[in-house]
């Protein structure tokens, strides 16, 4: 009886397609509501004399086709900021209310295109110092546009949900295999060198793996580890792969209280409905 009862209580419910879009849609609204906030309030950069006004970004970018025809836009840069700050409450709304939204086939393709444009203007007028959060979320975006554009096509919905998981479980692969290419993760030596940095480094943990070498290697190894074994999220048990989803959030978390990285905390998990329907779709797992 005990046991029935733990296995029941242990497991966990699936999702359908149109749960996965939803909740996708709502950690996006999410990660452009905190994006935005994180941009505008450094605004003034952007205006005449900042570091990243229009007159100094546009000599890197102004060999790019077209680029004239957007300079209102991008010279305008903190408006297209709160902009992308509305719509990010407005894909929150949408991914809640779902189909009880009017016209919610309609609005939320347009909705998401819209994002998608954003983000490559932003990516655009920023050229250089965002977060890896930006890059997901415009894949993120452009997969859910193709899963939403054509609602009576489920061949269509899931092969833009198959990107968005794709690129979620690839976005730690690759970061892991980088890191392991080399030794200086693996003995934690870079984890000691980004701890040291001013931008990036905490001062408290850099003189806590300065006084315990092994820490650093035991961590290093760890991170390492997860994100080149996250790949079995598609072959393991449901109940699994919400574990391992948990130590993505926490490992995401703790980046952003150590390190500042505050938009991996929502941009990467908004790719775990996208995965967890990916490996519901697979009739075997390993565990």
């Amino acid at each position: 009886m005990i046991g029935i009862e733990l296995t029941t209580f242990m497991t966990v419910p699936e999702i359908d397609l149109e749960t996965a879009v939803r909740l996708i849609t709502v950690l996006t609204g999410l990660h452009l509501l905190y994006s935005s906030a994180e941009l505008y309030s450094v605004r003034r950069q952007y205006g005449v004399g900042g570091f990243m006004s229009w007159k100094v970004v546009s000599v890197y970018v102004g060999n790019i086709r077209g680029i004239s025809l957007l300079s209102p836009l991008l010279g305008r840069f903190p408006t297209l900021i709160l902009v992308r700050f509305c719509l990010g409450g407005a894909l929150i709304g949408i991914g809640a209310l779902g189909s009880m939204l009017p016209l919610y086939q309609v609005v939320l393709p347009v909705a998401v295109f819209v994002a998608l444009v954003l983000d490559v203007l932003v990516i655009v007028r920023h050229p250089a110092g965002l977060s890896g959060a930006f890059d997901m979320s415009l894949v993120t975006h452009a997969g859910l546009f193709v899963a939403t554009a054509m609602p009576n096509n489920r061949t269509i919905q899931l092969a833009g949900i198959l990107f968005i998981a794709t690129q979620g479980i690839l976005g730690y692969f690759l970061a892991g295999v980088a890191k392991a290419i080399g030794k200086e993760w693996r003995t934690g030596e870079a984890l000691e060198m980004v701890l040291s940095t001013k931008t990036w480094g905490d001062d408290r943990l850099y003189e806590l793996i300065q006084s315990h070498a092994w820490l650093k290697r035991i961590v290093g190894g760890k991170i390492v580890l997860f994100e080149v074994l996250f790949p079995v999220v598609l072959f393991v048990d449901p109940q699994i792969v919400v574990a391992i989803f948990a130590i993505g959030i926490i490992f995401h978390v703790v980046n952003a209280v150590v390190m500042g990285i505050n938009s991996f905390v929502i941009m990467f998990p908004a790719t775990y409905p996208a995965i967890y329907y990916a490996n519901q779709l697979i009739p075997w797992t390993i565990v």
